[in-house]
């Protein structure tokens, strides 16, 4: 392992990937030329939108879209989510980056009455909205009934789902973790 030739910006981790990649043929010599364009690799660093920073040549022109997503991995993972969106736009359209909307009369129409709907969502995201939206469109709106689950909800959750069986209500359980399944 050769000496971390910027240490203040340079973590550890971050200097051992970057020589790991003078094992892929495309990046020959490339430890050397990062040492010797430490300048444009600390700009590309330093900036906010490092996803998008040109690279320095010959690395700019020498290696494909992807072979530049492992440099942005070792600089900067923290815009590697950013820098793959751009590459699936790219490489295979929009749709592969958008999440697929679910339309939840068509989700109800392929549904039993005996069957829950189970929703895994990603951060951020929450469909109590157009649940509810859709439940009055139903007329269920007044027979729709939520519970957060968490800490000593079980029992509460079990008799309101008893009860919907018995009356014909709808229980829509809110689970912010998925640890507590």
């Amino acid at each position: 392992e050769l000496p971390n030739p910027a240490p203040e910006w340079i973590t550890p981790r971050c200097w051992r990937e970057i020589q790991a990649l003078e094992r892929l043929s495309k990046f020959d010599k490339f430890v050397t030329s990062f040492q010797l364009s430490l300048v444009q690799f600390k700009t590309m660093f330093d900036t906010q939108e490092a996803h998008l920073a040109p690279f320095p040549e010959p690395w700019k022109t020498k290696l494909d879209d992807f072979e530049k997503l492992l440099i942005l991995k070792c600089l900067r993972p923290d815009k590697l989510t950013n820098a793959m969106h751009i590459y699936l736009t790219k490489y295979l359209g929009q749709p592969f980056v958008e999440p697929p909307t679910t339309e939840l009369s068509t989700i109800y129409k392929e549904s039993f009455n005996i069957t829950p709907l189970v929703f895994i969502l990603s951060s951020g995201t929450d469909p109590a909205t157009e649940l509810y939206k859709f439940a009055d469109k139903l007329e269920m709106g007044r027979k729709l009934y939520s519970i957060s689950l968490g800490q000593g909800q079980g029992p509460k959750a079990q008799a309101m789902l008893k009860e919907s069986t018995e009356m014909g209500t709808w229980v829509f359980f809110q689970v912010r973790s998925c640890l507590s399944i």
